[in-house]
């Protein structure tokens, strides 16, 4: 990786896709989020777009409220206020606390396969003044120029593909997620485009065992969610 400032601009360059998650680009509006790994089709994955927005989460409506929190009031407000007692105050705060809140998840993932054949001259970069994401290069005599930004006033992703030589362009775009819903195939095309049907988790735990309200009774695991 490197990095540019030339007449104002910051630039972050890449001279080849992103081989982890951790090496992919971001782009966001505060609610909707997208993360680019910059892929071509030879280099295996296409463009990768993790996809997120704000109101996603496990579990979904419930009671929330810990019963007989307020007793505990007058108590906290001594261990803090007078006594200065903080450890003390944070264990009695500890008694007033709701439920865990649950998990934010992801939303989708949108794969962009263009039909490249070998590519040379490779280069991604995210430009720190103007959010836009750029992925270019050249197959054969072709130059192909991927632009992307996440829109607030119209809280959209948009992505535009060109090309130096016209009808080069074989676009297929295809959704995947990780919260499938069972009711649907999946992603489907329709009139208006590309439409993916999920199902959030109803609840959700961490790798590490933890205990996990599966109804009336609790079980310990391990596994990512409860089912």
């Amino acid at each position: 990786m490197s990095t540019d400032s030339v007449s104002g601009y910051d630039r972050l360059r890449y001279r080849g896709p992103a081989t982890s998650f951790l090496e992919a680009l971001p782009l966001g509006n505060g609610r909707l989020g997208a993360l680019f790994h910059g892929g071509t089709d030879r280099s295996g994955a296409a463009e990768t777009i993790h996809l997120n927005a704000d109101t996603l989460w496990s579990g979904g409506p419930g009671p929330r409220d810990r019963s007989g929190a307020a007793d505990h009031l007058t108590t906290l407000r001594t261990a803090v206020l007078s006594d200065r007692d903080y450890a003390r105050a944070e264990a009695v705060a500890t008694r007033m606390q709701g439920p865990y809140s649950q998990a934010y998840q992801p939303l989708a993932t949108l794969h962009l396969e263009l039909g490249d054949g070998t590519v040379d001259d490779y280069l991604r970069t995210l430009d720190l003044d103007e959010a836009v994401h750029r992925v270019s290069y050249r197959t054969g005599g072709t130059e192909t120029l991927r632009e992307s930004f996440v829109s607030a006033p119209a809280d959209v992703l948009a992505t535009r593909i060109t090309s130096s030589v016209p009808g080069r362009i074989h676009l297929t775009a295809r959704f995947s997620t990780p919260h499938p819903d069972p009711r649907h195939d999946g992603a489907d095309a329709d009139a208006d485009g590309l439409v993916v049907s999920g199902r959030a988790p109803p609840t959700w735990r961490s790798a590490r065992r933890t205990r996990c309200a599966t109804g009336p009774a609790k079980a310990w695991a391990s596994r990512p969610a409860c089912g």
